[in-house]
């Protein structure tokens, strides 16, 4: 038998076509099928495996050298295959004919029913989610990304239904009392990319050069949709623009799911939304929602040409769709909506969040070996998105942007319609570099950031002629000396200048430059450990506004990483924050925010908590004091998330004058969208029994999805015991989208008792929850990693035991529960350190 770990199938067979017919089941599980796949054999075979899982086929046979054969069907549900095995051996060109049945599940993944609610009466439609490996949930198939096919799909379903796939309608027919819904062929793609979807939609629709471009959604919520429409025409525009490739097929729809696991999924032609990604109601919405809608909606769109044009060759590479799309929706923003300054976001938003989850000496490569479905789906992390994102962002400082744009037009244009690896990016840029004489060694450099996991912290040391450089690789929780990384140090001494240095060796000298702020624009993905007197340095540039921003983001980024892993006591952090950084600016303002909010959560408990308190409420009245209660004309974007966060942070502790004001807004109703999560946040987390009802009752009355995600986590910021266990029964409710259950249990945590009552809970439900949440939605990953913030040694003690247990662990969190271990260690040693 071969081994479980070997789950790809045999590469001398691949699928040229299929034929395929669905019959949806809009009221029951069970559905019906059938397809005819075209395929290849350069081997003579009596086998064929393809991937099948929760399928039943009722029949099968191989046509050969027009030769029928009926074909004996064995399953091996460990492998997610089907085998079908004839008597006489078959070669070349092969048609494989299938009957099969599947099923509707309700988990979000394969092909699922969604439900909701319209005019009070219940309604349903069926969607699919096939990333990584759900086709095979749906058809049996060759469910591999590399293995791309023309598809030809028709959906036989009942009359007052409408079916959207990948392509437009080609024919509508009537077949009994069924109606038949023909669409076009697709061009060649993989599996993963398919769409089918069948229910009673609303649309509004337009056109973008010559693609016809719609916003679909459930009855009567299309209007929602103008905002993210809107973006949605002009992304396309900047991407056609930036990758001089138009838009390759006739239509493109966006698809607003009720029932949706992820954010979005990039199907060709049919994307699809969480409904809180995609619709919004115009005079209702928060900037920080605007801004998400459109992140994520480029994201999407950057998909059409980075993964569906030209897609990776195997699931080692998912991090060279996410990552791009992450890095391309940042670079549409800014050239879109420059107002937002998107760069600086990306800063706050996605390096932040690279950086974070790359502290752990548990941290995975950017690319790495993928085995089973399980570990597949696992690849769809932080260090896919985010970290590879942020190394992005270097590769292009470093190469420069002409030349890495067109390096990914010429990879773009040679690798459209097939698959391609990170090997073909790399050379397609250094190609383009030297033959626009630019001599780039991208290959070379980029293997080394990629298939290592970490990253270096480079140690900045004054001496009179210059300043001497080394690098070693920290971790929350240890030092580890290992072998240089080839760094594009970007530094400057302070007089708008900079100067690019290769630094590939373990220790150097920066001769001639006795003061420099290294990372200079904040463009490399790595950390810098100043002396005292280049700190003191430094963080006068910021005083003095010598400094962007982005810089001082990445002062305060790295010193707080000093403190979190103990190696910097928090007076000196404390101090440091107040000479030099109290008007630094965004995104460093966010930065400085966040962490006083970790500090103010992992001190829950101690005597150190009142402290941070007492510092986080300086910080932030400051803050609210500078920019005001209400946005003035034309106000910067920033400023607008900044007093969101000095308010939700001023009322969730409990600042007296703050918390009057923001319950006078929740009784009233009459809420500013920009500051709708701090009144509810503030109310939940000094209220009682009363606000929690109310709050309860406005989430179940709402159907607004912005404001139902917001009342849902503010249930989860009671600090009251029965509290607790009151809203983490909810979470599990009825009342709740399986989609949206983890939202409570992973507010919990921000208090002592909190991180007590959920410990127990999740332990208590932990059978439950495996059982809920599929592999592919990633969801029992965050209520693993949730753990992260526990720091007392008994609870460690008790989580380390319980994963000890094998029936407790699944491959998709095996990595998660590492890391949360090692973050717990790390969090116990800051406590003992500071205490």
């Amino acid at each position: 038998m071969e081994s479980k770990k070997d789950i790809r199938l045999k590469s001398y067979i691949t699928p040229s076509r299929y034929e395929l017919l669905i019959e949806p089941n809009m009221n029951g599980k069970e559905y019906e099928g059938s397809e005819m796949i075209y395929v290849n054999s350069a081997e003579p075979t009596k086998s064929i495996r393809l991937n099948c899982k929760n399928i039943i086929i009722k029949n099968a046979s191989i046509r050969s050298d027009k030769s029928d054969q009926a074909a004996k069907i064995s399953y091996f549900a460990e492998r997610e295959e089907a085998v079908l095995k004839v008597n006489k051996e078959v070669s070349g060109n092969i048609a494989i004919k299938i009957g099969f049945s599947g099923i509707h599940n309700e988990n979000l993944f394969g092909f699922y029913r969604s439900n909701y609610t319209e005019k009070g009466k219940k309604r349903s439609i069926l969607t699919t989610q096939f990333e990584p490996t759900g086709a095979r949930l749906a058809f049996p198939c060759f469910d591999e990304p590399a293995m791309k096919a023309v598809f030809e799909i028709a959906l036989l379903i009942e009359p007052g239904f409408e079916a959207i796939s990948n392509m437009p309608i080609k024919s509508e027919t009537m077949k009994g009392k069924k109606k038949l819904v023909t669409f076009m062929p697709t061009p060649k793609m993989s599996t993963y990319l398919v769409y089918l979807g069948v229910g009673n939609f609303n649309r509004i629709s337009g056109k973008v050069g010559s693609t016809k471009l719609s916003l679909i959604t459930t009855q009567g919520k299309a209007e929602f949709g103008r905002i993210a429409f809107q973006y949605a025409k002009k992304f396309i525009r900047f991407y056609e623009s930036y990758f001089g490739i138009k838009y390759q097929l006739p239509k493109l729809d966006l698809l607003a799911i009720p029932d949706f696991a992820a954010g979005a999924m990039e199907n060709w032609g049919a994307i699809t939304f969480r409904e809180v990604e995609l619709i919004a109601d115009p005079k209702g919405t928060s900037t920080a929602t605007k801004q998400r809608i459109a992140e994520v909606v480029a994201h999407e769109l950057a998909h059409q040409w980075f993964g569906d044009l030209v897609t990776l060759s195997w699931w080692d590479d998912t991090w060279l769709n996410e990552s791009f799309a992450t890095f391309m929706s940042y670079k549409a923003m800014e050239n879109v909506l420059p107002e937002w300054d998107a760069g600086s976001k990306y800063l706050d938003q996605e390096v932040s969040r690279g950086f974070s989850s790359d502290n752990f000496a548990a941290s995975h490569p950017v690319n790495m070996h993928v085995g089973d479905a399980s570990h597949a789906a696992s690849m769809f992390d932080d260090i896919s998105y985010r970290k590879g994102g942020a190394l992005l962002l270097m590769f292009n400082d470093y190469v420069g942007e002409s030349v890495f744009r067109g390096g990914l037009k010429k990879y773009l244009k040679k690798h459209a319609y097939s698959n391609a690896a990170k090997e073909d990016l790399w050379r397609a840029i250094d190609e383009f570099g030297s033959s626009h004489g630019k001599h780039t060694i991208l290959a070379d450099v980029a293997s080394e950031w990629i298939e290592r996991p970490g990253h270096p912290t480079i140690f900045a040391e004054q001496h009179k002629n210059g300043i001497t450089i080394s690098q070693k690789r920290l971790t929350v929780s240890k030092t580890l000396n290992e072998k240089p990384w080839p760094i594009p140090i970007r530094y400057s001494s302070g007089n708008g200048s900079s100067q690019l240095l290769m630094f590939d060796k373990k220790k150097t000298r920066l001769n001639g430059k006795p003061n420099a702020k290294l990372n200079y624009g904040q463009s490399g993905f790595y950390k810098v450990e100043y002396s005292d007197k280049l700190m003191d340095y430094v963080g006068n540039l910021v005083k003095e506004k010598k400094l962007s921003g982005r810089d001082a983001w990445g002062i305060e980024n790295d010193l707080f990483f000093l403190l979190r892993s103990g190696r910097l006591h928090i007076n000196i952090y404390f101090n440091y924050i107040t000479k030099y950084m109290m008007q630094s600016g965004y995104p460093s303002n966010a930065n400085i925010s966040s962490h006083l909010l970790w500090l103010y959560f992992i001190t829950d408990g101690t005597h150190l908590n009142e402290k941070i308190k007492k510092a986080g409420m300086a910080y932030h009245l400051e803050l609210l004091k500078r920019l005001g209660w209400n946005r003035k004309p034309a106000e910067k974007t920033y400023d607008t998330t900044m007093r969101s966060l000095a308010i939700t942070w001023l009322g969730a502790a409990g600042e007296h004058s703050t918390l009057k004001r923001l319950v006078e807004l929740f009784n009233s109703k009459r809420i500013d969208p920009d500051i709708k999560r701090a009144v509810y946040v503030s109310v939940a987390s000094n209220g009682g029994r009363n606000e929690f009802e109310e709050i309860k009752k406005r989430y179940i009355a709402s159907s607004n999805p912005e404001e139902k995600r917001i009342l849902l986590a503010a249930l989860g910021n009671f600090k009251d015991k029965s509290l607790i266990k009151a809203s983490l029964d909810f979470s599990m409710s009825s009342m709740v989208r399986l989609q949206d259950s983890i939202f409570i249990p992973l507010q919990i945590l921000k208090t002592d008792l909190g991180r007590r009552i959920f410990l127990r809970w999740e332990m208590a439900n932990w059978n439950k929850l495996m059982g809920m949440y599929d592999p592919s939605t990633n969801m029992l990953s965050n209520l693993t990693l949730a753990l992260s913030i526990i720091s007392d040694k008994k609870e460690r003690d008790i989580v380390n035991k319980f994963f000890s247990e094998p029936k407790n662990v699944r491959g998709d969190i095996e990595r998660d529960i590492k890391i949360a271990l090692e973050s717990i260690d790390a969090n116990i040693m800051f406590l003992n350190s500071n205490l």
